[in-house]
């Protein structure tokens, strides 16, 4: 049947299968630049008389997002009761053009006379149907199911394992009269784990999806890029266009086979990704967490500009600004990262640290000085789960491995230790926990393993440090153990490898009971990134009077009889000697330090709180010598704290990164020379060594390796400012 005017051409369709539908194609409409659902909303109310349609009962529901136009989804409701199963979509075109309406609503439909009865008995009859026990709090409304005649129906939303229900029961007899399944179980092609561990494609059920014709499921909608404008060198994902992924066959199936290659249209790494997102997201489930929010995945993810496409050698999750979770995956030059399952969980494991303890926005100083372990947690991690549950300790054994050789990470082969191997990055820094975490699994099996693991995630604070995830752990086991699900044995298993990796001691602060080695990052290194140098950030430090600190201040018990403490400092560096360093002391606390805003909301510290300071004046010249020892002693103003702790703090303006050995010793000596040290030869208060002869230890090579950016170099204060964005970055990267 055909029907012409000068507005629309409507045509009627039937397909085999396939409830019969219409498709009208319109032509003739003004561009529009208000929102897509204002000119859609408009559009029907200006033609439903024409349609002979009631405009009173329809109203926008949903949008759906597509590379080159806009899908407004309207409902039908009677008397403000929604009809259950049934919309229409209007159509329009990115110039705001309504082209076609997809649909009708239904005709002659009525709401039934009589009072419903009680929806929590609606509840209960759901739950003896499905065999199951649903949340008390359920509040099922009120649905009209299209019929002759139609009947009113409470909805229950019913979970039962991992699947979903939606039941519907006569309003008025408490009869279930349908159970709808909201889970689907088409296959998708994909890699059981990454092409390097498991290399041959298996077709598998893509479960938990909650759509017939997209990559949509409880653990997030999966989404292709098609484009991205290109912000500080990244795709912006607020600006980013995408389309669903299309089914590959009649049935529904998301068969695709996989495009190892460059190449931006691969629908079978948005497959790879949606399989793996939702294993990582029933896992945690099955472990007690309900995610927040919902979650967007979105596969190829890339750059454009002029019409060039540049890839993103990158994964990342970060939160969006219409409130959702954000895992955005990049087609790579050499490798697409979808395709390295790990990667995506992962990033799936930020979003649920990020919910459960630690948020991205946490600052990254505090009283302290700057404090990098809380997201050395979330790195740490978020490797663990996905190694856990891949029954594989390789993080990236893929997709990192065809980025750079020898990047991957095995939580199995570890030797770090703190403080010695902790440089301030949040990646290498979290090697120590996803290592302590897989010996833990080792020693407790997967199951309980992931268990305390998870619940000891939970009780993490957003500044917690690495001591602190350590001691929670082991009172998470000590909890498992009153329940019988771990052993004494097993407990001291765990505590061994802690106090071998240096975790019980490493909080804000590490003690000087012996000699102490941490590493100290360069100016250099952030410059380089930046297309800047290592002036041009001292300039702007002093500019704006804040404090980079070494990573941990430094405690030492100095005992009632004590009458001097010697602190000495050993700084090695990695290429040149333009060092510049203060250090502070305290007795009783911790130094402390006022944070100051450098830029959106970025603080950095500077020094507040202290008794002794080398130099004495802030107005004089930094200490610069690659060796250095401090002398405190009770005859100084002040004079040395005795009977409780001293803590040192370090600041520095350091070029090089640099591997800095701390060393203290305590003498009782009686000081025969008030102006003398305790062996009565005279000493000043810092004895240097400025030669640069001294042999120490080789450098670590644990350190950030960041290549040079653009060769034009901004002025200097905004320069700092992106510098400092660059390193204390909070969005999540995989690598």
């Amino acid at each position: 049947m055909r029907h012409l005017s000068v507005l629309l051409f409507t045509l009627t369709l039937t397909f085999s299968g396939i409830a019969q539908g219409s498709v009208r194609r319109i032509q003739g409409e003004s561009a529009s630049t208000l929102p897509p659902s204002v000119t859609a909303a408009a559009f029907l109310q200006r033609n439903a008389p024409r349609f002979g349609w009631d405009a009173r009962q329809l109203a926008a529901i949903a949008r759906v997002p597509a590379a080159s136009r806009n899908l407004i989804v309207f409902g039908q409701n009677i008397q403000g009761v929604p009809v259950y199963g049934h919309n229409l979509k209007v159509e329009l075109d990115l110039l705001g053009r309504v082209t076609h309406v997809w649909g009708e609503p239904l005709k002659d439909l009525a709401i039934p006379a009589g009072t419903p009865k009680a929806p929590e008995l609606a509840v209960l009859a759901a739950e003896n149907t499905l065999n199951t026990v649903l949340p008390l709090d359920l509040d099922p409304p009120l649905v009209l199911l299209p019929g002759k005649p139609a009947r009113l129906a409470y909805l229950v939303v019913a979970w039962v394992g991992l699947k979903k229900f939606h039941v519907l029961v006569d309003a008025f007899s408490m009869n279930v009269i349908l159970i709808d399944r909201a889970w689907f179980n088409a296959q998708g092609r994909v890699y059981g784990i990454d092409p390097a561990r498991t290399p041959d494609p298996i077709d598998v059920e893509l479960a938990n999806l909650t759509s017939t014709d997209a990559l949509v499921g409880r653990a997030g909608h999966v989404w292709n890029c098609v484009t991205a404008t290109a912000n500080q060198g990244m795709p912006d994902p607020e600006n980013m266009e995408v389309e669903e992924i299309p089914t590959s066959d009649a049935s529904g199936n998301f068969l695709y086979d996989p495009v190892l290659t460059l190449d931006y249209t691969d629908f079978a790494a948005a497959v790879n990704l949606y399989h793996h997102v939702d294993r990582m997201d029933a896992h945690f489930r099955a472990l007690g967490y309900t995610p927040p929010v919902d979650v967007t995945v979105v596969a190829n993810v890339h750059s454009e500009a002029g019409g060039t496409k540049t890839p993103m050698d990158n994964a990342y999750y970060t939160p969006m600004q219409n409130g959702n979770d954000g895992l955005f995956v990049g087609q790579g030059t050499n490798v697409d990262l979808a395709y390295g399952g790990d990667v995506v969980m992962h990033e799936m494991t930020h979003s649920v640290v990020a919910h459960s303890a630690i948020d991205l926005g946490v600052q990254q100083a505090d009283q302290y000085g700057i404090n990098r372990m809380p997201l050395g947690l979330h790195e740490g991690l978020a490797d663990y789960f996905p190694a856990s549950l891949n029954d594989s300790p390789v993080i990236g054994a893929y997709s990192l491995e065809m980025i750079q050789p020898g990047a991957s990470r095995d939580l199995s082969n570890n030797s770090k230790v703190c403080p010695d191997d902790m440089v301030g990055e949040e990646h290498m820094d979290g090697e120590l926990i996803g290592a302590l975490n897989w010996q833990v699994r080792v020693e407790l099996g997967a199951e309980i393993a992931d268990e305390a693991i998870f619940t000891t995630l939970t009780r993490l604070t957003a500044a917690s440090t690495f001591r602190d995830y350590a001691e929670t752990l082991v009172t998470t086991l000590e909890d498992m153990e009153t329940a019988g699900d771990v052993t004494t044995n097993q407990i001291a298993a765990v505590q061994t490898v802690i106090e071998a990796k240096g975790l019980d001691i490493c909080g804000r602060w590490i003690p000087l009971d012996e000699p102490r080695r941490v590493s100290v990052f360069g100016l250099d290194t952030l410059g380089a990134a930046m297309g800047g140098d290592c002036a041009q950030l001292r300039g702007m430090l002093d500019y704006m009077d804040v404090d980079l600190t070494t990573m941990f201040q430094y405690q030492v018990m100095v005992p009632e009889n004590a009458t001097s403490l010697t602190v000495s400092l050993d700084l090695t560096p990695m290429g040149g000697t333009d060092l510049q360093y203060r250090v502070y002391g305290r007795g009783g606390q911790m130094v402390q330090y006022e944070l100051v805003n450098v830029y959106g909301g970025m603080m950095l510290p500077r020094i507040q709180t202290y008794d002794r300071a080398w130099p004495a004046s802030p107005l004089e010249s930094p200490l610069g010598a690659t060796a250095t020892e401090l002398v405190w002693t009770i005859n100084d103003t002040p004079p040395l704290p005795t009977g409780q702790e001293v803590y040192f703090s370090v600041t520095h303006a350091n070029c090089p990164q640099t591997t800095l050995d701390v060393e203290a010793t305590v003498s009782t000596d009686p000081i025969v020379d008030p102006d003398a040290g305790p062996d009565g030869d005279t000493d000043g208060d810092v004895d240097a060594d400025t030669d640069g002869s001294t042999e120490k230890p080789p450098a670590k090579k644990d350190g950030c390796s960041c290549s040079a950016g653009s060769s034009s170099r901004p002025n200097a204060s905004f320069f700092l400012l992106l510098a400092v964005g660059l390193f204390f970055s909070l969005r999540r990267r995989l690598r």
